[in-house]
């Protein structure tokens, strides 16, 4: 997984396009590796080695596309499986209820709080992601499991908490609980 803290620059985007054309596993990409690819070129996804994910929220996407938030809002489900398509990538599309798709394939989650719109909690869900996708070859479902997962556990660190004093380390500190209510079930 990166871009998390990355700041969005010139030398970002040259270590992006060196992992692209490099690394030959599945690369998260995420926050400032969205801005950075937003600013300096979309295109730069076209020629690469391995499996990308982008993990963009609705302000993020839309630098993506170059489209207003309100027209990602209006139709997300066909812009991220357009996107997705074009790219021959998986996006994870974050909001209200998440869009996780590859363009031929597409899972609608819904798990979760809106305690979980804070600045680190997409940080999250790109770490659960990551450590998924690492233990399975079915990028899209695994991804989709991520989501599960990250939501599950923000809806009980909600419980503890409350949606606006829950922070994204409380959600951290839901996880095991989270994945072994979901193992039981």
């Amino acid at each position: 997984a990166f871009g998390m803290g990355v700041g969005a620059s010139e030398e970002i985007y040259k270590i992006i396009k060196y992992l692209l054309d490099n690394y030959t596993h599945t690369l998260i990409l995420d926050a400032d590796a969205l801005n950075t690819i937003a600013k300096f070129g979309v295109d730069i996804l076209k020629n690469k080695k391995c499996s990308v994910v982008l993990t963009p929220h609705v302000a993020e996407f839309s630098r993506l596309i170059g489209l207003d938030k309100e027209e990602v809002i209006t139709n997300p489900i066909k812009l991220a499986k357009d996107f997705a398509n074009k790219y021959g990538i998986v996006v994870v599309l974050k909001s209200a209820t998440t869009i996780i798709t590859d363009g031929n394939n597409t899972i609608i989650n819904v798990k979760g709080t809106s305690g979980m719109a804070k600045g680190g909690s997409g940080d999250v869900l790109s770490g659960i992601i990551a450590g998924l996708v690492a233990r399975c070859d079915d990028t899209i479902f695994a991804c989709a499991s991520a989501c599960y997962v990250f939501g599950y556990a923000g809806e009980l660190a909600k419980s503890i908490q409350n949606e606006y004093t829950m922070t994204p380390s409380d959600i951290i500190a839901s996880l095991p609980n989270a994945i072994n209510d979901i193992l039981s079930n």
